[in-house]
């Protein structure tokens, strides 16, 4: 048997914005339900993060928590991909509605 090297799943995203610049929090899940936030910034020189909480509960308080610091912090939310659904086929960013 061959370990499943599927990429992991992405849950839950969230991009936020403060003045020019752009970062995204994510909680990802591989197909062996291990789980991961990541906060991913998109300004050169930025150090993304990794946390992996014990498991979903977990991870999803953990973004929680993550978005109200940011919140704030003076960001605010660009856009967000929801979770998959059979009745959404691609998990895409959506713009924040104004």
């Amino acid at each position: 048997m061959t370990p499943d090297t599927r990429a992991p799943q992405r849950l839950l995203a969230w991009t936020f914005r403060r003045g020019r610049q752009f970062l995204t929090c994510e909680v990802l899940c591989t197909s062996d339900q291990q789980y991961a936030v990541i906060v991913i910034p998109h300004w050169s020189g930025g150090a993304a993060m990794l946390e992996q909480p014990a498991n979903s509960v977990d991870a999803f308080q953990r973004h929680a928590a993550l978005a109200l610091q940011l919140r704030q912090q003076g960001w605010t939310v660009a856009a967000y991909a929801p979770l998959p659904s059979p009745r959404t086929p691609a998990s895409q960013a959506r713009p924040k509605a104004a």
